[in-house]
């Protein structure tokens, strides 16, 4: 049995932000290629951790997650917009 990290990325940051009162964007592909599952908890560990840095340290208002996959390669974006 395999985790759905993929929809648990969502909710991370869709959770996080809700929590922390920010508006949220989370920008995902619609499908993306089987990864292993080092790469994938990788993955999610590295977001989470933007995420948090985010909420924690950026005094931000809008929280966006973006994510494309293209050539072989991920690429995750947290960013935050509207400072306070």
């Amino acid at each position: 049995m395999t985790w759905d990290w993929y929809r648990l990325l969502r909710s991370l940051a869709e959770e996080a932000a809700d929590r922390a009162d920010l508006k949220t964007n989370v920008t995902l592909p619609e499908n993306i290629e089987s990864l292993t599952p080092d790469i994938e908890q990788s993955i999610y560990r590295i977001a989470q951790e933007s995420i948090t840095n985010v909420i924690n340290h950026a005094g931000a208002k809008n929280l966006k997650l973006e994510m494309t996959q293209s050539a072989g390669r991920i690429l995750c974006w947290c960013r935050m917009t509207a400072l306070v």
